[in-house]
């Protein structure tokens, strides 16, 4: 596998040299993320967008990303097992979708200060593309995927572990308040409304950057629509406009059971 690694890393290479990079600001995002690359071409393309990549034939950091994604969510359900045993199936799974969700994601990228290392064309620049959270969450994905290749799983786990596992306690907490399609089905149950599904409605864009729309069913009628860039995503926002059309959310969550 190293071999592999090996010869892949070559051939990066010999695209990385248009990409450029103060050696200042690589100094300064190393500090930032407490690791030093082997090999700075996957850094480089961690922090490369596609609206920048496109113009300048460099490849994006969305295949980083989806190496990422999967990174952060074993990661974090390793660290939730291990830290909760008496927890089951159900808050497990609630809390690691609240610590890995888009908006936490990006809220972590933000306070690590990486929107203002990534590459962006001057459009998506001016249109303030290091504060949006769809860009910053991928970005933090894109990285986590680049010292997974570079370093392996040990310092991606720590990476993760020191950026985004900081505080595992309140995760729970913070699943029952946003976890809204738990929500909306514990209220549907408890006033007998009937059954609940979630339907694809539209996908938007190409394979790699897809929007998904969702809307929630309830008896075979439209209740609310969500969209995001993730499957899970959009559901969680139809199902959150669905209780606010039903005029539930500022209701108390029930409690979730081990």
């Amino acid at each position: 596998m190293r071999n592999f690694f090996g010869l892949f890393n070559l051939r990066r290479r010999s695209r990385d040299k248009n990409i450029e990079f103060k050696d200042s600001d690589l100094s300064s995002l190393r500090k930032i993320l407490s690791y030093n690359f082997t090999d700075l071409s996957f850094l480089k393309e961690a922090l490369t967008h596609r609206s920048y990549s496109a113009s300048n034939n460099l490849p994006s950091n969305q295949r980083l990303e989806f190496l990422g994604d999967a990174v952060i969510e074993i990661v974090t359900a390793h660290a939730l097992f291990d830290n909760y045993p008496e927890k089951g199936e159900g808050p497990l799974t609630e809390a690691r979708a609240s610590l890995v969700n888009g908006s936490s994601l990006a809220n972590v990228s933000r306070k690590l200060g990486l929107g203002k290392y990534i590459l962006l064309s001057p459009e998506e620049d001016i249109r303030d593309g290091r504060e949006n959270p769809s860009i910053l969450a991928d970005l933090y994905e894109a990285i986590a995927g680049a010292i997974y290749i570079d370093g392996g799983y040990a310092e991606a786990k720590k990476f993760i572990e020191n950026s985004l596992l900081v505080d595992l306690s309140t995760s729970f907490q913070q699943a029952l308040l946003t976890n809204y399609k738990s929500r909306l089905l514990e209220y549907a149950q408890a006033n007998s409304l009937g059954n609940i599904k979630y339907a694809i409605v539209n996908q938007m864009g190409p394979d790699h950057a897809k929007i998904f729309e969702v809307e929630v069913v309830l008896n075979g009628d439209s209740l609310g629509r969500g969209s995001g860039k993730r499957l899970k995503d959009a559901e969680q926002k139809a199902a959150q406009e669905s209780l606010t059309l039903l005029n539930v959310t500022n209701e108390k969550p029930v409690q979730s059971t081990d």
